[in-house]
């Protein structure tokens, strides 16, 4: 098995400089994500970007940029130019005690039909353009191989929107993130989790409903990790979510969730991911929450030293509170890659979104197919 494999360049000091690009061709038939009068674009992504690390002694710090701007040859309305910036540092500062910082800034869009105007993509004359704000603290306390550890987690985030302020003003928010976890190791690879988790987030402005959306979310959890060694890795966890809004005008949720991503090595030469999770969240039109439920299944396998397949299949149910309206979206993904050189790899893919509504005009289909190269130091 091959795979496209970096060799940073590395200066006197130490520092690792890793350039990458990516490129890709694509043809998608339905770009405003609507239902009739779909329209159709070839268009070009441009993905370059930029990773420089340092490791001095046990510590780590990470700088991280990409800019991604696609163009669409015959709708302009969709062309985009995102950003992206990641800052990280990690700590080791004994046997028992860690910590760590990340900073992500996200300058980036929502396609038309999608998110605020899921359903109304080609009354829109552009993309919905955001920024977003994330930073997080973690402390870690006790050995990685010790029988039990602690970790604790500081976040805030917040999201603003660049355009169709008369709407989307009412969307920015920002939210404190707490969180602990107890793990316990049961065998040399597994560890069983104990965690919770508190979210509070805060809107900006109170739309012309006159309700607030702030809101307080707790969860509960328990479950298992595995660590990344094992045949299988990942986390599984359930347990309890309690959203309650600031307001009694709107409808708190109390009920299961859980969250779970896993991924099986069957072969050296082939995997399988596996994911799904349910929670209420918020939504981005009408509503006071939605209960989403959500499955993955992938696999990629080498059937050569240097070809490889990837298929993967998505489904989410929105099931919107207070109202009758249900979504369901399947999302079908096959791509063959072929490693040309160590640092190249050119690639085809085709994709199929479904979406269905109880409401109308929500649902849509979409056909996108792809050319992509792959280009790293």
């Amino acid at each position: 098995m091959a795979e496209v494999t970096p060799n940073p360049y590395v200066t006197e000091s130490g520092i690792e400089v890793l350039p990458f690009v990516n490129v890709e061709l694509k043809h998608d038939d339905n770009v405003a994500n609507v239902g009739r009068n779909e329209k159709s674009s070839w268009a070009n992504v441009i993905d370059p970007g930029v990773m420089v690390k340092m490791n001095p002694g046990n510590n780590e710090y990470i700088l991280l940029y990409r800019l991604s701007q696609g163009n669409y040859f015959s709708s302009h309305n969709d062309d985009y130019t995102d950003h992206l910036l990641r800052l990280s540092g990690n700590w080791e500062f004994n046997e028992r005690n860690r910590a760590g910082l990340l900073y992500n800034f996200n300058a980036t869009h929502e396609e038309r039909g999608t998110g605020i105007s899921d359903g109304a993509g080609n009354a829109l004359d552009e993309v919905i353009r955001y920024k977003t704000n994330y930073a997080n603290a973690h402390y870690g306390f006790g050995g990685m191989d010790a029988t039990g550890r602690l970790q604790f987690n500081l976040g805030y985030f917040d999201k603003s929107y660049s355009n169709f302020r008369g709407i989307t003003q009412f969307r920015d928010f920002d939210e404190m993130r707490y969180g602990g976890a107890f793990y316990y190791r049961v065998a040399p690879k597994t560890s069983l989790i104990f965690e919770l988790l508190k979210n509070d987030k805060r809107y900006d402005a109170v739309d012309t409903t006159g309700i607030s959306r702030d809101s307080d979310d707790h969860f509960a959890y328990i479950g298992t990790t595995w660590d990344t060694t094992a045949t299988i890795t990942g986390v599984a966890k359930v347990g309890y979510q309690n959203k309650d809004f600031k307001t009694s005008n709107r409808e708190s949720f109390d009920g299961f969730s859980w969250d779970v991503g896993l991924t099986w090595q069957a072969k050296e030469y082939s995997k399988f991911d596996f994911a799904t999770r349910y929670k209420a969240k918020d939504p981005d039109q009408f509503g006071d929450y939605i209960e989403e439920l959500y499955y993955l299944a992938a696999w990629q396998h080498y059937w050569l030293e240097r070809l490889s397949s990837n298929v993967s299949w998505s489904f989410i149910q929105d099931d919107y509170s207070g109202s009758a309206r249900k979504d369901d979206t399947d999302e079908y993904q096959i791509s063959l890659n072929y490693d040309l050189r160590r640092w190249l790899q050119i690639g085809l893919g085709y994709r199929v979104t479904q979406k269905d509504s109880t409401a109308a005009n929500i649902g849509y289909d979409k056909n996108v197919f792809s050319i992509s190269v792959n280009m790293v130091m």
